[in-house]
């Protein structure tokens, strides 16, 4: 083109004026729009360049998702991609109304439609393994009588106690192999079902993060 028009005149203009004329063998003017129609041509450019890269980063955090979730089943063994994980957190008011939250991720990312918030019903106190056993029994029981499909995995934000009646609940429904595991806060660490030892991975690796943002969101 004999004309470039910019939004802000570059540094050096006659300079890359001299470049491009020496490559294009005549002479390309760099302007600012003067007239309304060159404005709207150069607001139009730009609103192409911004969908652009707005597309870019979409398709490059979508790769980044699916590296955490092939990365989450590799690490837990899963038979299937944790398309979708659930995570349950139990917190107190001084000692007392125990609640539980539960979050939703969904291709790796939050759903908070589906999020839910519980009121512990039968336990009396701080006592996080008995709340957490109710909550994942309610949650399940749930989804059973409304014949709907179960998370691909369940992450309980606690230890190897928490995680055992999260299981027991399961399995009193007869689940006993849908996928759970527990997040311990202290050391980014993982248990898995019937094995009191944590097993611990590259706390920076994608998958990891990826199970740190459903805990941090719960």
């Amino acid at each position: 083109p004999a004309k470039i028009l910019v939004p802000e005149m570059p540094a050096g203009r006659r300079q890359i004026e001299e470049v491009l004329k020496e490559r294009a063998g005549f002479r390309i003017k760099i302007v600012r729009p003067a007239g309304q129609e060159m404005k709207t041509i150069v607001k139009l450019a730009e609103r192409n360049a911004f969908l652009l890269l707005k597309e870019r980063m979409l398709a490059t955090k979508l790769q980044d998702r699916k590296d955490a979730l092939f990365e989450v089943k590799e690490m837990l063994s899963l038979s299937d991609l944790p398309l979708v994980i659930e995570c349950y957190d139990i917190s107190h008011f001084q000692g007392s109304e125990t609640v539980a939250s539960g979050v939703v991720f969904v291709d790796g990312q939050p759903q908070t439609s589906a999020y839910r918030h519980y009121r512990i019903r039968s336990v009396d106190g701080i006592n996080d393994p008995a709340s957490i056993q109710e909550v994942i029994g309610r949650r399940l029981q749930r989804l059973l009588n409304e014949d709907r499909a179960l998370p691909d995995l369940i992450v309980i934000d606690g230890g190897f106690t928490q995680l055992s009646a999260a299981c027991a609940s399961a399995q009193a429904l007869g689940l006993n192999t849908l996928p759970m595991i527990g997040l311990a806060k202290q050391r980014e660490e993982i248990y898995i079902p019937g094995s009191p030892v944590p097993v611990s991975f590259d706390p920076e690796s994608a998958g990891m993060k990826l199970l740190r943002h459903l805990r941090d969101e719960a």
